[in-house]
């Protein structure tokens, strides 16, 4: 009886000792779980901030690429008026010629007028 009575007794000391064991993994797996469930919204709180900041760059993107658009509109219409001023400026250096040369042999037609007056 006393074998038996101690066997119980190393049983129960046993069962206690593994029953204390699975106690502290388990309270060990929950704190793992709570750790891993930390890190988890951690990285969805990541994401969601990697989100908004892709898409305040698609943003920036998009504005930069209309800005540098209505530069190249605004080049292309300043070349335009750029020609334009070209082109008026050789018109007026082709009609200030003409006017010279008008000018030129309007003053010959007068001498000429002059020359015979007095002759």
């Amino acid at each position: 009886m006393d074998r038996l009575s101690a066997s119980i007794s190393g049983l129960e000391k046993e069962t206690l000792s593994n029953t204390n064991s699975l106690t502290a993994l388990t309270n060990e797996t929950s704190n793992t779980l709570k750790e891993f469930e930390n890190v988890r919204n951690s990285n969805a709180a990541n994401n969601k901030d990697v989100e908004q900041i892709s898409g305040a760059i698609a943003t920036n993107l998009q504005n930069i690429q209309s800005i540098v658009r209505d530069i190249q509109d605004g080049e292309d219409a300043s070349k335009k008026h750029l020609e334009g001023f070209a082109d008026s400026a050789s018109k007026n250096a082709m009609l200030f010629n003409d006017l010279y040369s008008f000018t030129y042999q309007l003053k010959a037609i007068l001498q000429e007028l002059k020359n015979k007056s007095l002759s």
